[in-house]
């Protein structure tokens, strides 16, 4: 099973993963800096694209990767300490949303950045039973009023977003939407349909 997982993670990507990977590289470079903290990604897709002095992973399993083993909703890390925060596909996981932003909020330097994405409609996924929401637009406005100069992209469009669900469990889609690699990608910046939200914004 783990070799499966890995088959379709690394060679049979949904457009998600996709658009993720297009637009998250240059967000991230030019959305980091100094003392960085990235929340819930042991295999850190996106570390390679940052720019900081000191890179650290917090994450609820042990790892040997782990800096900070603890939940981020009862983080004891202290305040103002980090210049970055990275928050990506982690947001619908968190069964306090509110609370984590809150805690995030407080561990952040005034000024520092938060970059982070989540999935609207798309299948669950993860661990389900720690799969809790999706966002809108609007659901991510209102989860972010404490930070500033709030920035919200979406991915993907209603195309993408059925071959996505239908490739869940589906061989046969996932193949199919490797095909459709070779049809330049577009992302549509207005979709009302889309499969998932990029967001940054800085610190008050």
């Amino acid at each position: 099973m783990d070799f499966i997982k890995y088959i379709y993670d690394k060679y049979l990507i949904t457009f998600q993963r996709r658009a993720l990977n297009k637009e998250l590289p240059q967000i991230i470079s030019d959305h980091s800096r100094g003392k960085l903290l990235d929340i819930g990604s042991l295999n850190q897709p996106y570390k390679k694209y940052a720019n900081y002095t000191k890179y650290e992973i917090l994450d609820i399993e042990d790892n040997k990767e782990v800096d900070y083993c603890e939940d981020i909703h009862t983080t004891s890390l202290k305040d103002e300490q980090f210049d970055t925060i990275i928050l990506t596909e982690v947001l619908e996981h968190l069964y306090d949303p509110k609370l984590a932003l809150k805690q995030i909020h407080r561990i952040m330097k005034p000024k520092a950045y938060l970059v982070g994405s989540v999935p609207v409609f798309y299948s669950i996924h993860g661990n389900e039973h720690y799969d809790y929401y999706r966002y809108t637009y609007f659901g991510l406005i209102e989860l972010l009023k404490e930070f500033e100069d709030i920035h919200i992209i979406p991915l993907g469009n209603r195309f993408t977003v059925i071959m996505d669900l239908l490739a869940t469990k589906n061989i046969i889609f996932r193949i199919l939407i490797q095909i459709f690699k070779i049809i330049p990608f577009k992302n549509n910046r207005f979709s009302r349909a889309p499969s998932g939200y990029i967001f940054y914004c800085l610190k008050k």
